[in-house]
């Protein structure tokens, strides 16, 4: 991984449309709270790359799609072959040779970055969220969001929570498993599926 390949990921992908993304500003340390979602886009998915353990070798991306690099993330697309449409979070997971490249990339597309404080309140993952709901997306894929730290897998997972709330479905997605929260729903699988299915409560009382 290095700053070249870092660049390489905004040239033009086949099949993949790149939509103008806001600049963030938070040189003095505010993150602006959650804006209100002005319209819903039912079309594509909000797909998000974080920077945990990546267990599948490609992503499929639509034109409608919109992708967000989260934090060293960024390193992943990459090997995916996808090109995000922004590049958030404080960028602390991040090698010096992609900060270079992250620095870099901020002088010629400024509307790709979103460079976050280190000391806030939400994890990068929830402001990438945040941007999503914004946008009007209502579902998100989230990869690399396991693994490595168990704070972050479980910040991420609160994040799917956070999601339910706001209107919107999120799914955690790896190359053998997924993970979804359910709230006074029903969730069908096709018949011929197989593997284990583990359920965990995420508030005092489940019926």
């Amino acid at each position: 991984r290095n700053g070249s390949q870092t660049k390489r990921l905004f040239r033009k992908q086949d099949g993949h449309k790149a939509v103008q993304a806001h600049t963030c500003d938070f040189g003095n340390d505010k993150v602006e709270p959650l804006q209100e979602r002005k319209t819903v886009n039912s079309m594509g998915k909000c797909i998000l790359i974080g920077a945990g353990d990546l267990t599948m070798g490609e992503l499929s991306v639509t034109e409608e799609d919109y992708v967000i690099a989260v934090d060293g993330g960024l390193s992943y697309c990459g090997l995916l072959n996808v090109e995000p449409d922004l590049i958030i979070g404080d960028f602390d997971s991040m090698s010096e040779q992609e900060k270079l490249a992250v620095e870099q990339l901020q002088q010629t597309v400024p509307e790709k970055i979103c460079r976050l404080p280190e000391c806030k309140d939400d994890t990068d993952m929830l402001a990438a969220i945040k941007r999503g709901l914004e946008l009007g997306y209502t579902d998100f894929r989230i990869y690399a969001a396991t693994g490595g730290r168990f704070d972050h897998t479980l910040a991420n997972i609160q994040c799917l929570l956070y999601l339910k709330n706001h209107g919107a479905v999120g799914y955690l997605v790896d190359g053998t498993g997924m993970v979804l929260v359910l709230q006074n729903e029903a969730v069908h699988f096709r018949k011929e599926l197989e593997g284990t299915m583990s359920l965990f409560a995420l508030t005092k009382e489940v019926k």
